[in-house]
């Protein structure tokens, strides 16, 4: 089926560029149905009018492409994502046969999935006790206890 005259042009028509200017709109400023972006000291708002009523949304900053919203790349770091998964490392020093405690840079608000850890060394070692224990009942999650038998050793946690 064919386009319509009018349809022809619609699909010519070009998007206009969108301005963002500061400050609230007064009701009478706006076209009806015509939506408007305003920055506020309390962050970018979308407002549109309908019907002499003025209605607002508040839009949120868009994560990266990547989907991480909040890191800290360090020794001891942890990465947020988009998805509500969180994944945390770190590095201790020798515990022996006694656990330590690792404080997580951050807390798990609900839950931890998976805790592993294991030695920094370069040979073969003949104790193997490399362990982990968290308690999943906790709410949030900022603590676990981790058995390293060399030198140094590495966590890694990942959980919501």
């Amino acid at each position: 089926m064919p386009y319509t005259k009018e349809q022809r042009r619609l699909l010519r028509t070009k998007q206009e560029k969108i301005q963002v200017r500061t400050g609230v709109p007064l009701v009478s400023d706006l076209s009806e149905g015509v939506p408007v972006l305003r920055s506020t000291d309390s962050g970018v708002y979308q407002y549109v009018r309908h019907n002499s009523t003025l209605y607002k949304v508040k839009l949120d900053r868009a994560s990266d492409a990547s989907g991480v919203e909040k890191s800290s790349l360090s020794a001891n770091g942890y990465m947020t994502f988009s998805n509500g998964i969180i994944m945390q490392w770190g590095t201790e020093t020798n515990s022996g046969t006694t656990a330590i405690t690792v404080t997580f840079p951050i807390p798990f608000p609900n839950s931890i999935f998976t805790a592993v850890c294991s030695t920094n060394r370069t040979s073969s070692g003949n104790s193997g006790f490399n362990h982990c224990n968290f308690n999943d009942t906790d709410s949030p999650i900022t603590t676990m206890q981790i058995v390293v038998d060399a030198a140094d050793g590495h966590w890694l946690a990942i959980g919501n």
